[in-house]
């Protein structure tokens, strides 16, 4: 039988708007639907398992009279994607199943890897493995069995009379593998054919005392052997020159050999083989017996296959080079390639039972004001009440929400008052709950740690005059109070704080320079500049070190090349060798960089955020830096708009974020790699702030 039905609760009829048929008469629908807990997207409850003669494959849950997903059983199903603070009326169906047949077909690709012990696999069709010297010049053809035999020689990748590509020899080429130790048991197959009818030889060993692929009078021939004994031709039949699979297998259990043409047993054959260490030889002209044609692929596999996984091969082989019909008709992949199957599948066929019960209402918890009401209204003001976020952080305070626009009030939930509204009007009002929590905010470096060293010109805060624009003092934002003040090395002149070439001001060095002797860097390091140099001598010192371990950052030859080295009171690394590489003017603004890890080859240079060429680092610490000259009158003359030293090496993503942070803003940001996780946006930091939840569904209220 079936029905529909109507569910009644508070005065309102809900139609589940289908009807259901029940499949047996022993059959309770689910029932007692109770509610377990909910929070601002999800609501979970219990119900009551139905009886049924049949079986139950699962549940659908109808919200407000619409089909919902949901996961669980009986004891705790959960309903996803319901929105806050809202309403729920659930029901619940149970899906009761009969069962029908049908048929299915499922498709698989074989592969001969999937087969134990693939020794050797050239594969003509995977262009990927084929290594040119140029145009169709072929100097490589890679093994795909993950063990690295790969061959080498001169020789072409061409198309085939059958229009597939192969690997052409001519008669005077060949190629070799490296040196291997062939397996006691084999199979082999390989798909080729000649384009003459003299001897060919296709594959064989480097000595002549193992096994042979070749091509005699127009027939196709595998032979074996040992040094010592005659050669045994397995197989000589086929027509040469057709494009075919040959194969053949050993056992060295019981002596025995067998071949195979096209999927066609010659054999056994008992013969004392014997394994041998050295190369494989394909195209045979470094025997005298060249190849005249091409070669599509090649298997090998360290044990004598089983018949069931050896047609697996020759059916992938011949389906894929196009010569399944030369397979004998009985072949188990004469009519399909290996690796398809038709399967006969059981499917459920489901009939929806109705929950006629009491359904549950339920409401999601609100991170949100809910529940406006009225209390007063004068000609311009509204006085009204609301009930608090249901979960969430406390809130700080509340902000309304008159015809779409923030405003403010005083009060508390009970009694929260809105002025300055005009008389006799209707608003459209909602109410946000302040919440503190962190949000995005501009990228901070001290929020990386180990912050030792930050200079800010632009933050002319941090900058002291002695009379404007000269600066006297240039002050640490980095809490470690190291503030720089004029260096007592060389008599220098102070900065002055100018207008760069892109608009943007920062202190300018010109036989200028500041220092701070207290500072110590450790052996660790990471050291941020944005700067430039306007004129270029044979040594400016952008950041040079006081005392100590030697540290030099700044430009070496007449056209400003980026260079920095370092070294220990014994003497310097890499001088002579200054310029870093690939040499880089830094003649307009720009991103310099370095870092040094503690060890005498870890110093590594960058610029604009691009790796440069590491050179030798030191093991000293620096005590005492000056900004804008190295104490020998190598003075920097151009600008120093921003310095962060860090006292270690910092991780890639740490040290892209100061990167990022810096170019976007010094405006450089088009110099970063295109890669660079910050080339299109700037990084952000968390900071302390104020997120508003504001209830979706406005009320509409009126004033006196």
């Amino acid at each position: 039988m079936s029905f529909s039905f109507f569910n009644s609760f508070n005065g309102n009829s809900q139609r589940l708007g289908q009807k259901y048929s029940i499949v047996s008469a022993d059959v309770n629908p689910p029932g007692s639907v109770s509610s377990i807990g909910s929070d601002t997207s999800s609501v979970t409850f219990s119900f009551t398992a139905p009886r049924t003669g049949g079986t139950v494959t699962g549940y659908t849950a109808y919200v407000n009279g619409k089909p919902y997903s949901g996961t669980g059983g009986p004891s705790s199903y959960t309903i996803n994607g319901l929105s806050a603070g809202g309403q729920y009326t659930i029901n619940m169906v149970a899906n009761i199943v009969s069962t029908s047949s049908t048929s299915t077909t499922t498709t698989s690709v074989f592969v001969p890897s999937s087969i134990s012990g693939c020794f050797l696999w050239l594969d003509a069709s995977d262009n990927s493995t084929i290594t040119y010297s140029s145009g169709i010049n072929i100097s490589q053809w890679n093994d795909k069995s993950g063990n690295g035999y790969n061959f080498s020689g001169a020789t072409t990748y061409t198309t085939m009379p059958n229009g597939k590509k192969g690997v052409y020899f001519n008669g005077s080429q060949n190629m070799n593998s490296p040196t291997i130790t062939f397996p006691a048991n084999f199979t082999t197959f390989i798909v080729a054919y000649a384009a003459n009818s003299g001897t060919n030889s296709i594959l064989r060993g480097s000595q002549d005392c193992y096994f042979l692929t070749y091509i005699e009078s127009n027939v196709y021939t595998f032979r074996l052997g040992n040094g010592g004994a005659v050669w045994k031709a397995l197989i000589n039949t086929g027509n040469a020159n057709n494009l075919s699979i040959l194969g053949g297998s050993y056992s060295s259990s019981n002596s025995e050999a067998n071949a195979y043409l096209n999927g066609t047993l010659y054999g056994p054959s008992t013969i004392i083989n014997s394994t041998f260490t050295g190369q494989l030889s394909l195209g045979g002209a470094n025997w005298g017996q060249g190849l005249t044609g091409h070669v599509a692929e090649i298997l090998i596999y360290n044990s004598t296959l089983s018949t069931s996984d050896r047609q697996k091969v020759e059916g992938y082989l011949a389906w894929k080079w196009g010569t399944q019909s030369s397979l004998p008709g009985a072949h188990p992949y004469y009519s399909a390639a290996p690796g398809t199957s038709t399967t006969t599948v059981t499917t459920n066929t489901k009939n929806v039972l109705s929950n006629p019960s009491q359904p549950l209402i339920i409401s999601t918890l609100a991170p949100f004001p809910t529940n406006i009401q009225l209390i007063s209204a004068t000609t311009t003001s509204l006085t009204i009440s609301f009930t608090a976020p249901t979960t969430g952080s406390t809130p700080t305070g509340y902000t309304p929400y008159i015809n779409g626009s923030a405003t403010t009030g005083t009060g508390t939930p009970s009694s929260y008052t809105i002025s300055g509204l005009s008389g006799s009007t209707s608003y459209s009002l909602t109410m946000g709950a302040n919440v503190s929590t962190m949000v995005a905010g501009t990228f901070n470096p001290t929020t990386i740690s180990g912050c030792l060293i930050w200079l800010d010109g632009a933050d002319t805060s941090t900058i002291t005059y002695s009379t404007s624009p000269t600066i006297s003092q240039w002050n640490d934002k980095s809490g470690g109070n190291y503030n720089f003040t004029l260096s007592t090395a060389n008599s220098p002149t102070l900065p002055t704080y100018a207008t760069m070439s892109n608009g943007k001001s920062a202190p300018r060095f010109s036989s200028s320079a500041l220092q701070n002797s207290s500072v110590v860097i450790p052996t660790s390091y990471t050291i941020f500049v944005v700067g430039y140099n306007t004129s270029a001598t044979a040594y400016s010192g952008l950041i040079s070190n006081y005392s100590g371990g030697y540290l030099f950052f700044g430009s070496t030859t007449g056209t400003a090349q980026f260079s920095c080295f370092n070294g220990t009171s014994s003497g310097w690394n890499n001088h002579g060798t200054d310029i870093n590489s690939p040499s880089t003017a830094v003649t307009s603004l720009c991103l310099m960089e370095m870092t040094n890890d503690n060890t005498t080859t870890g110093l590594i240079p960058y610029i604009n955020g691009t790796t440069m060429t590491g050179k030798n680092g030191t093991t000293s610490q620096i005590t005492g830096i000056i900004i804008g000259n190295f104490p020998n009158n190598q003075y920097w003359n151009g600008f120093v708009a921003e310095v962060l030293i860090y006292n270690s090496v910092l991780s890639n993503a740490n040290r892209q974020s100061v990167e990022g942070y810096l170019a976007w803003k010094w405006g450089t940001q088009t110099s970063l790699p295109g890669a660079h996780p910050y080339y299109s946006a700037a990084p952000t930091s968390l900071v302390a702030g104020t997120t508003i939840y504001q209830n979706p569904t406005a009320v509409s209220l009126r004033t006196a």
